[in-house]
Order: structure tokens, then C-alpha cells, then sequence
């Protein structure tokens, strides 16, 4: 009888010890997808932050300009409106007043001095180039040779798993 409780005890505490150690892999990994949700929010807020300005297109567009307000919303340079936030380092953008369903994502990136951007459309196709403008209403110039050039394009990001919540926004439409 007595090997029948010291099996039983052993056998608790082998669980109790499993128990313990599935339970701090659980936490690991909650903290590391926490740590990678927090640097996706940051890396939003910072690109939020230089994409607010005054922007002409680099070419066809003389006297056109966008404007892209702190509020989540801006102007095209055909005067349309838009919404806009960032989902990490994607844009994704939709006319004002349309359903969720017509958002479109884009991939930008800024130069090092954030005075030009270049969005990519038309699945890698066409690239257009908006320049940051001055208080004058003229493109600012790029403080450097080193800082015209565009950021490194980060390593691409696991896909997501079908039915799997999109990943956090910075900023929400109303």
C-alpha cells in the first residue's frame, strides 16, 4: 500500500513539475509575441509620425498636392479624401466614407531624412515617389546624399494563419 502512495505522490509532483514548466513556455511565448506586437506598434507610430506632412508627387504632379493630417485622414492631390493608418510597416489607406472593405495596402518607404517617399502599386509594378514639401509650398532638398536614400527594406514578416486576428492598429477610424 505504501508503494502504491509513494507511486501516486511521484507521480503528482511529475505533473506539478510538467505543469510548471508548460506554464512558463506559455508565459515566454506570450511575453515574445507581446515584445513583437509592441516593436509592430512602435515601428507604426514612427512611420505615422513622418508620414504626416505635405507631399507633392515627384512627376505629373505641378502644383498638386497631398496632405496628410495627424487625425488619420488627408487629401489627395485629385482632391479626394482618404483615411489612413499604419499596420506596421504597411500603409493601408481607403477613400473616405467607403466600408472597411476597401482598403488597400501598401508598401512605402521613406528616405533616411523623410523628406520623399515611394509607394509601391500594382503588385510591384509601378512605383510612385511623393516629395516632402517646405512652409514655401516648394520639395524640400535632402540634407545629404546619404540621407536621399530609402530606407532597407526590413525582412518580411510570417504570414498570418487563415482566421487568425489581424495584427494590432495604431489609431482607429471611426
Amino acid at each position: 500500500m505504501r508503494a502504491i502512495v509513494a507511486g501516486a505522490i511521484v507521480a503528482v509532483m511529475g505533473l506539478a513539475i510538467f505543469a510548471s514548466a508548460t506554464s512558463h513556455a506559455v508565459a515566454d511565448d506570450a511575453r515574445d509575441a507581446g515584445t513583437a506586437a509592441g516593436a509592430r506598434e512602435k515601428e507604426a507610430r514612427r512611420l505615422g509620425a513622418m508620414f504626416v506632412r505635405r507631399w507633392r508627387p515627384e512627376s505629373g504632379g505641378a502644383g498638386k498636392v497631398q496632405t496628410v493630417r495627424a487625425d488619420e485622414t488627408g487629401t489627395n492631390v485629385d482632391g479626394s479624401a482618404f483615411l489612413w493608418h499604419f499596420e506596421g510597416r504597411h500603409l493601408v489607406a481607403r477613400p473616405a466614407g467607403k466600408p472597411g472593405d476597401g482598403d488597400s495596402i501598401l508598401s512605402i518607404r521613406f528616405t533616411k531624412d523623410a523628406r520623399a517617399y515611394r509607394l509601391t502599386l500594382e503588385h510591384g509594378n509601378r512605383q510612385v515617389v511623393f516629395r516632402r514639401l517646405g512652409d514655401d509650398g516648394r520639395p524640400l532638398a535632402h540634407l545629404d546624399p546619404a540621407s536621399a536614400e530609402y530606407e532597407p527594406i526590413p525582412p518580411p514578416s510570417a504570414p498570418r494563419a487563415a482566421g487568425a486576428p489581424p495584427p494590432p492598429r495604431v489609431g482607429a477610424w471611426s
